[in-house]
């Protein structure tokens, strides 16, 4: 059986780090795991199999950004067509 863990927080709470040290237990490793999740990550256990979960936006990525690593950025009409667990709006975009 499969399940979807949602972390979810404030800006600068850790969501970020909390989801690097999950994908780093069992070696799916980022590209730029930052040095407080390495601490945390120093040993793989067998039985976590955890994945990111790329999401949908319409809205344009900013600086930095490469489509398929934050986000997948799609037009408006894309985006209602794309099976979702749930969707948002913030901003006049779409997530």
């Amino acid at each position: 059986m499969k399940h979807i863990l949602t972390i979810t927080g404030a800006s600068g709470s850790g969501k970020d780090t909390l989801v690097d040290c999950l994908l780093c237990l069992n070696h799916n490793e980022p590209e730029n795991i930052p040095p407080l999740a390495l601490e945390f990550c120093d040993q793989w256990h067998p039985y976590v199999a955890f994945r990111e979960l790329i999401s949908h936006t319409t809205r344009l990525p900013r600086d930095g950004e490469k489509e398929g690593s934050a986000y997948y950025f799609v037009d408006f009409d894309t985006f209602e067509e794309i099976e979702k667990v749930e969707e948002t709006e913030y901003a006049g975009n779409y997530y």
